[in-house]
């Protein structure tokens, strides 16, 4: 699914690179984030294409689809961060509860 992206736990602790690079995607969206450009992140990084940044942002959309996706009930989903999942109704977006 994502050819451009590697996970290796020997580089960068099995954080998700950009191929052949030490490119964390999560530093690359950190970049767009801050106001970057893609012509700027080119610039800056030679060894990566415009096709490589994408796959960034199509990576890290897909990480939180599946995060964001589990249903806990009818109009309840969950979301789950690094220390707990919080619970939510869909229509309201209330916070229920944090576990």
């Amino acid at each position: 699914m994502h050819e451009r992206i590697s996970i290796d736990p020997t580089v960068l602790c099995g954080k998700p690179v950009i191929r052949g690079t030490r490119l964390a995607v999560e530093f690359i969206v950190d970049l767009l984030g801050n106001g970057w450009t893609e012509e700027q992140i080119l610039g800056e990084y030679p060894g990566i294409i415009q096709d490589d940044i994408r796959a960034c942002l199509r990576f890290a959309s897909a990480t939180l689809r599946e995060e964001s996706e589990k249903t806990v009930g009818d109009n309840l989903h969950g979301f789950r961060s690094n220390s707990s999942t919080i619970i939510y109704e869909e229509e309201s977006g209330d916070v229920l509860k944090t576990v």
